[in-house]
């Protein structure tokens, strides 16, 4: 081991002076007697006596300020000059006059051959004023053109090992490179090593690990003088060579980035983004003029924590179809417009949340199919496809959630029992609320344990809200709950409606409590038809409770107006309640 350490040069002693000298020194005093102190100047060394007890045959301003000084106080040490924090010597001020610093010493044995030493020094007061030092060598360096190799300090070994290139202190910044006096680097491979233009744009670029890979590939100077700090930047901190687009090889900056010098000057007309260049080789860019194509995607991506990585799940997915990423940002871009979206003035969703949607479409499609075999993963009505496996998904999920949950309900029955009349009720108004046309169907509950299934099927609150309000409500006959049901699907819970005994609705709610603008959309003109058949069926007592209802719902809307109460539960939580009511109430249109 010695042999390789052979031409490795000593640290000089006018360095180790240096650095010891380059520590925070300070006016340490005790009392030998009252009024009397004896001061120690940790700078210079001498000792002198100052205090309101001690003659001086001439007195000086910062004399007198010495014989009364504070801790911290900064003043001048009659003997060498220098401007020094005046500290009481205790075992406190020994513990907090502790000091570190870590550094690099940059040795150079001749002009092939750099060594960079690393240690960590810390000093030390003993009780006596008296300063002591202690140099740690951590690790050993040896950089020669096109190499670098590394030595770590093993303390059970108590000798040095070989290691990889890292950062010799565990704070990659904290510590200087030391070239000591006399000695400079202009005579050596590494005269242009560009490091201190490197630090202008990257102002944390690792100092040990920048000279080490400058050592070991000279396009590191070719990179510095273009202006390409940022591929130095991957490598030094990232470990990133990024071999499959940098040639680290080429003679020529083009050749390196593996592009034809058209495309070079396109990319460096563009900013010269190394993530840049990234994209317009994922995408298969071919010509200067796809760096436009490469520039888009990126642009959209950029937001994201793993661009990259989603950029190479969305060009294998466009591939399938003969496409590229840029084709499927572009198809991104189309949905979006035809969502008359844009932005946040406008209703409709922007291309970034067509691009969410479609992720999530895709995810639900490979759950189905993971092989994604005969499915169009770019269609053209996206929403609607999107929507209709979600409903799928949910419909699902809640037959999941009631196999589960067949304890749970049975509880909630019993813990509802109180309101006995609940069923009943639901089989006197079933011929009277039950109605169905070719698309949708409303079907009237048998019982109160119903409710409770296709509340929790759908993650909805009404089992849970306090005192059981909903069945209460039918319980007084003020408002009814409803299945409305798809026919395609008609023993899957969909939505669940609660009406006023006229057919006003008050709530239509779905999954999680909420609810989808297509689906009311598509569905309101059946609950028109629904008001309307109901209007043909009401007794004049139905009426007499539908007034009854009318009163007490304006009632709790105007107290929901003065709380403020928002919602516990679901999509909505968070939200005011009376703003999602209002929108939701579709009254009975007077005949």
């Amino acid at each position: 081991m010695n042999d390789v350490f052979s031409t490795m040069p000593m640290v000089p002693e006018e360095s180790i002076e240096d650095v010891k000298n380059n520590f925070t020194n300070y006016l340490f005093y005790t009392y030998s007697k009252p009024g009397v102190r004896n001061y120690t100047c940790t700078a210079c060394g001498e000792k002198f006596k100052r205090g309101i007890n001690v003659q001086l045959r001439t007195s000086t301003p910062n004399d007198r300020l010495l014989a009364k000084a504070q801790n911290d106080e900064l003043l001048e040490c009659p003997c060498c000059g220098k401007s020094l924090r005046v500290r009481k010597l205790t075992n406190k001020a020994i513990r907090d006059t502790w000091l570190s610093k870590s550094l690099v010493f940059v040795l150079p044995s001749n002009d092939k051959e750099v060594w960079l030493r690393a240690f960590h020094v810390t000093r030390r007061f003993t009780g006596k004023a008296e300063k002591s030092f202690k140099f740690t060598e951590y690790n050993r360096y040896k950089l020669t053109p096109g190499g670098a190799t590394a030595w770590d300090y093993s303390w059970n070994l108590e000798t040095f090992l070989g290691a990889n290139i890292t950062e010799p202190f565990w704070n990659d910044r904290a510590y200087d490179l030391y070239l000591p006096e006399g000695v400079s680097l202009e005579n050596t491979f590494l005269k242009n090593n560009g490091y201190e233009t490197a630090i202008l744009n990257y102002r944390w670029l690792p100092h040990t690990k920048y000279l080490c890979f400058y050592a070991k590939y000279p396009q590191f100077e070719m990179l510095v003088k273009t202006g390409h700090v940022d591929v130095i930047y991957e490598l030094v901190v990232n470990n990133a060579k990024n071999t499959r687009i940098l040639d680290w090889n080429a003679k020529k900056i083009w050749d390196f980035f593996k592009l034809t010098h058209q495309e070079y000057n396109e990319y460096v007309k563009r900013g010269s983004d190394l993530n840049l260049l990234k994209t317009f080789k994922r995408i298969k860019g071919k010509g200067f003029k796809d760096f436009e194509k490469a520039e888009k995607v990126y642009s959209f991506f950029s937001h994201r924590y793993n661009m990259h990585g989603e950029i190479i799940k969305l060009q294998s997915m466009a591939k399938r179809e003969g496409k590229n990423a840029y084709d499927a940002v572009k198809y991104f871009e189309k949905i979006a417009k035809k969502s008359i979206g844009g932005c946040h003035m406008c209703p409709g969703i922007t291309s970034r949340e067509v691009y969410n949607l479609w992720v999530d479409y895709i995810e639900m499609l490979k759950s189905k199919n993971p092989k994604l075999d005969n499915v169009q993963l770019f269609p053209h009505d996206l929403k609607a496809r999107h929507d209709e496996l979600l409903k799928e998904k949910n419909r699902k999920l809640a037959k999941d959630r009631l196999k589960e949950e067949k304890k749970y309900i049975k509880d909630l029955v019993k813990k509802y029992k109180k309101f006995d009349k609940v069923d009943k009720i639901c089989e006197e108004i079933k011929d009277k609320y039950s109605y169905s046309d070719g698309e949708y169907s409303i079907v009237v509950p048998q019982c109160i344990e119903e409710i409770i299934k296709e509340s929790v099927a759908l993650n909805m609150c009404i089992h849970r809200v306090e005192n059981g309000r909903y069945f209460d409500r039918i319980q007084r006959r003020e408002t009814y709950l409803f299945f409305l049901r798809d026919n395609k699907h008609k023993k899957v819970p969909w939505y669940i409606i609660e009406a006023e005994p006229d057919g006003t609705v008050q709530q239509k709610r779905t999954e999680n409590d909420s609810q989808y603008e297509e689906d009311i959309k598509a569905f309101t003109p059946f609950l028109r038809e629904w008001q309307a058949y109901v209007q043909t069926q009401l007794t004049e007592s139905d009426y007499k409770l539908s007034k009854i209802s009318k009163k007490l719902r304006q009632e709790n809307f105007e107290e929901l107006r003065k709380t403020k109460k928002q919602v516990n539960y679901g999509n909505h939580r968070g939200e005011l309640l009376i703003d999602l009511l209002e929108k939701d109430l579709l009254e009975v249109i007077a005949s």
